[in-house]
């Protein structure tokens, strides 16, 4: 949502959603705090199932330990794990275009290969070809 705000913005939240306060600054697109990693527990494939409780557990971490703890402590099965630069790159073309009068959710299609041109891969980003749009 940042990228839709004009790409300066403060972010403050919790790690896990619940430990340490954390703050996460962009200045004109440019992402300046990059010392956290982004876990995704669901795969993308079930997302829209119950998209309240995906977008829910898609949290900050510091790093991958605190994910492992995380979810042990949760019963949550472990998912992937990415580096917030890696995340934000990708949301600013995921999210990027989401304003114009035009847009429409992603076709199936396009969303795995906007997965792919940010290597975002393995099991968590594979999509199966059921539906017409993600």
């Amino acid at each position: 949502m940042v990228q839709l705000a004009g790409g300066t913005a403060t972010v403050e939240t919790r790690l896990g959603a619940l430990d340490d306060h954390a703050v996460v600054r962009f200045e004109n697109g440019t992402l300046l705090d990059k010392d956290y990693v982004v876990h995704f527990p669901v795969p993308m494939r079930k997302a829209w199932d119950n998209v309240i409780y995906t977008c829910s557990v898609m949290l900050l971490f510091r790093d991958e330990a605190q994910v492992d703890d995380w979810c042990t402590r949760r019963g949550i099965p472990k998912g992937d794990v990415r580096p917030i630069e890696q995340v934000w790159t990708f949301a600013a073309e995921w999210y990027g275009r989401h304003a114009d009068a035009n847009w429409a959710k992603w076709s199936m299609q396009e969303a795995a290969e906007m997965f792919g041109r940010h290597n975002l891969t393995g099991p968590i980003w594979s999509l199966s070809g059921e539906a017409d749009r993600f």
